[in-house]
């Protein structure tokens, strides 16, 4: 065990949740709302990179208020309906890591409930800790809360801890917190994100073997 702890981010690092559930949520409220507007998926994942959903969402979509409630109150519709699928390979590094006696934590920007849920579905098991984006303002990733709470509450030394996320959010809280950053592409085709992470990013991995590998051999 390389890492006392990892902290995983959830969506495309843990479950296939945007390919299975919040891309699809998006086209049928652009059917809605803007039905000329059908972004392919790589440039959706581009906009999540940079400049975010929200900033997608406001800025380049120009949703109003209204219009931002019923993507929300739409994408919560299939949240609901659908549960995604674990990325390949990432049971087998949750039960190595249990097993080893580690400490696994998830950080999100989805809510706390939909995690615990996916959990469930996927691995039987719970995480350790969760962060979601229910944590509320100043808890919630890029603020390096998360990891100081977790480092305080497990007695950990921020040489313990390994943050595994997909988006520079992930990346943010690893750096303001001081602690290493893997970069997870196994399910991110964004080529703006696998180059900011490339150059950046202190370990990269496309595919979760090699993190296992990392991680435990």
């Amino acid at each position: 065990m390389k890492y006392n702890c990892l902290i995983l981010d959830h969506d495309d690092t843990t479950v296939n949740s945007t390919a299975e559930v919040n891309y699809p949520a998006l086209l049928d409220t652009l059917s809605h709302l803007r039905p000329d507007i059908r972004p392919e998926y790589e440039k959706f994942m581009d906009y999540c990179f940079v400049p975010g959903f929200f900033e997608y969402c406001t800025q380049i979509l120009k949703l109003n208020p209204d219009e931002m409630r019923f993507e929300y109150n739409n994408w919560k519709k299939f949240v609901r309906e659908i549960t995604p699928t674990a990325c390949p390979g990432m049971a087998r590094i949750i039960e190595r890591q249990r097993a080893a006696g580690g400490i696994i934590c998830t950080v999100s920007h989805s809510e706390s409930d939909n995690i615990l849920r996916d959990w469930k579905a996927n691995f039987n098991s719970a995480p350790d800790s969760v962060y979601g984006w229910d944590a509320g303002e100043g808890k919630r990733k890029p603020d390096p809360f998360p990891v100081f709470d977790i480092a305080k509450k497990y007695s950990l030394e921020l040489s313990d801890i390994l943050v595994i996320d997909d988006l520079k959010h992930g990346y943010d809280m690893a750096r303001n917190a001081g602690v290493t950053f893997a970069a997870a592409l196994w399910a991110q085709p964004s080529e703006l994100c696998r180059e900011f992470m490339k150059n950046n990013a202190d370990v990269v991995f496309y595919d979760t073997a090699s993190l296992e590998r990392y991680l435990f051999e």
